[in-house]
C-alpha cells in the first residue's frame, strides 16, 4: 500500500464590476483548498479533474447584476476543492470554496468560505477584496479591500503559495484593493486596469474599478476573471511498478504528478513485496523454509542479482570447507516468455541449487537477469534441482531476448534465454 499526498485548489471565481455613482466591485474568491492523504493499495485509474476560473463580472450601470462567475471544483479520487464565490457588484459576494468580496456601498454579509476565508464586504464605495485560502478578504471602508491571502505548500520540493483573493475595485479616487498572496488578481483602477487570478495557482480574479459621476457620466470598468485551479499528487518514488499522469517530476526521493488540466492517474501495483536495488539486475532478498546454512556469513561485495539465505540452519562442530563447491547448473526455465508490465512466476530446473559445501561457509543463490527492465523477487529453492522465482518486467524494459543464469558461492550456471516482449508480440509468440 502506498500513501499519496495531495494538493487540491478549485478554480478562482471571477470579480465583480464597477457600477453607478463610482462604485468598486468586489473580488473574487480563491479555489478552496484541499491537502492530506490517500492511501492506494490497488492498481488502476484514477480520475482527475482541475477547475476552470471564473469570468469578470460585465458593467452593470443600468442594466444586469454586473456580479462575477464562480470557478469550478477541482477533483480526485473523492476529494473535491469547491471553486470560488464570485465577486459581487450590485450586492454581496458570492459564497463558493473562498468567499467573493461585495460590490461598494451593497454588502450587507461577508460571502462564506466553505474551505477557506470569506470574503470581506463594502462599508463604502470601494469594493471589497474576495478571500483567500489562508484568509478573509479585507471590507471595502474609504479604501478597496485587499484579497485573502492564499496557503504555502512546499509539495513539489519549493514552496508555493497559492489560493489568493482578488483585490476590490476603486471608487472615487481612492487606490484599487490589492491581490491576496498566492495569486490574487489586484482591483481596477480608474484607467480600467484590473488584475486577472494567476492560473493554476486557484486566485481570484479582481473586481472592477469605477469613475461614474454623480451626474451619470464616465464609465464603469468590468472585473476581471479568476486563475484555474491545480492538483498535485506526491508519493515516495518506487512506491509502484508504474504511474504515468499529468507532468512527472522528482524531489527529495519523492515523485510528483502535476495536473493542470482534466487527465488520469494511472498506477500499476506489483503485488511481490521485496524491494528492488538500483543495478542492470534488480536484487531482492528472501529466506526459504528449507535448506541449510553454517552459523559464519558472509555477503559478497558486489552481487546484481536476487539473492536468498536459508533460514534453518546445519551447523556441524567440525566440518570441512572445501576449496571449490559443486557449482549449481541450469537446464530449463518454464515458461521462458513474459510481456510489458507483467509478473511472470518462474520455475528453474537444473543441480546443485540447495548443496551444503560452500567455500564461504554460508548458502548463498542468486538470480541474475541481463539487461535492464527485469527485477527478480521471491526466490525459493524447492530442492537441490528446482528452484521457484518471480519475475518483475517493467513498461520500459528493452523487447528482447535476455540471458539468465544461477550462482552461488560454488560457482555460476550456464545460461538459458527469456524473451521480454511488448504484448502485442505474444500474437506471435503463440500463433
Amino acid at each position: 500500500m502506498a500513501t499519496v499526498t495531495h494538493v487540491i485548489i478549485g478554480g478562482g471565481a471571477g470579480g465583480g464590476s464597477g457600477h453607478s455613482y463610482e462604485r468598486g466591485g468586489g473580488g473574487g474568491g480563491a479555489g478552496g483548498y484541499l491537502s492530506g492523504t490517500t492511501s492506494i493499495s490497488t492498481g488502476g485509474t484514477y480520475a482527475v479533474g482541475v477547475g476552470g476560473g471564473g469570468q469578470g463580472g460585465v458593467d452593470a450601470y443600468g442594466s444586469g447584476s454586473g456580479a462575477g462567475t464562480a470557478g469550478t471544483s477541482s477533483t480526485f479520487n473523492g476529494q473535491t476543492a469547491v471553486g470560488g464565490g464570485y465577486g459581487g457588484s450590485q450586492g454581496n459576494g458570492g459564497a463558493g470554496g473562498c468567499g467573493g468580496g461585495s460590490g461598494g456601498s451593497y454588502g450587507s454579509a461577508a460571502a462564506a468560505g466553505s474551505q477557506g476565508g470569506a470574503g470581506g464586504f463594502s462599508e463604502d464605495k470601494a469594493g471589497s477584496g474576495g478571500g483567500g485560502t489562508g484568509q478573509a478578504g479585507f471590507a471595502g471602508a474609504g479604501t478597496a479591500g485587499a484579497g485573502g491571502s492564499g496557503t504555502a505548500s512546499s509539495i513539489t520540493g519549493a514552496s508555493v503559495t497559492r489560493g489568493g483573493g482578488g483585490g476590490g475595485g476603486r471608487s472615487q479616487g481612492n487606490e484599487p484593493g490589492a491581490g491576496g498572496a498566492g495569486g490574487g488578481g489586484a482591483g481596477g483602477d480608474a484607467s480600467n486596469v484590473t488584475g486577472s487570478g494567476s492560473a493554476n495557482l486557484g486566485g481570484g480574479g479582481g473586481g472592477g474599478g469605477s469613475v461614474i459621476n454623480d451626474d451619470q457620466t464616465g464609465a464603469n470598468f468590468n472585473g476581471a476573471s479568476g486563475g484555474s485551479g491545480i492538483v498535485i499528487l506526491s508519493y515516495p518514488t518506487g512506491s509502484f511498478t508504474s504511474a504515468t499522469g499529468g507532468s512527472i517530476t522528482t524531489s527529495g526521493g519523492n515523485t510528483i504528478h502535476t495536473f493542470t488540466g482534466a487527465g488520469s492517474f494511472v498506477v500499476t501495483v506489483s503485488s511481490p513485496s521485496s524491494s528492488a536495488s538500483a543495478s542492470n539486475s534488480p536484487s531482492a532478498s528472501i529466506s526459504p523454509s528449507a535448506s541449510r546454512s553454517p552459523s559464519a556469513s558472509r555477503s559478497p561485495s558486489s552481487s546484481t542479482s536476487a539473492s536468498i539465505s536459508p533460514s534453518s540452519s546445519k551447523s556441524p562442530s567440525s566440518s570441512p570447507s572445501p576449496s571449490a563447491a559443486p557449482a549449481p547448473t541450469l537446464s530449463a526455465l518454464s515458461p521462458n516468455r513474459g510481456e510489458h508490465e507483467s509478473i511472470v512466476a518462474m520455475t528453474l530446473t537444473g543441480t546443485n541449487f540447495t548443496t551444503e559445501y560452500y567455500t564461504s561457509g554460508v548458502a548463498e543463490l542468486a538470480v541474475a537477469v541481463s539487461g535492464t527492465g527485469v527485477t527478480v523477487t521471491n526466490v525459493v529453492a524447492v530442492s537441490d534441482s528446482s528452484l521457484t522465482c518471480n519475475f518483475v518486467i517493467a513498461r520500459g524494459a528493452t523487447i528482447g531476448t535476455r540471458t539468465v543464469t544461477v550462482s552461488h558461492t560454488g560457482g555460476t550456471s550456464g545460461t538459458q534465454t527469456f524473451t521480454v516482449g511488448a504484448p502485442s508480440d505474444f500474437l506471435v509468440f503463440f500463433a
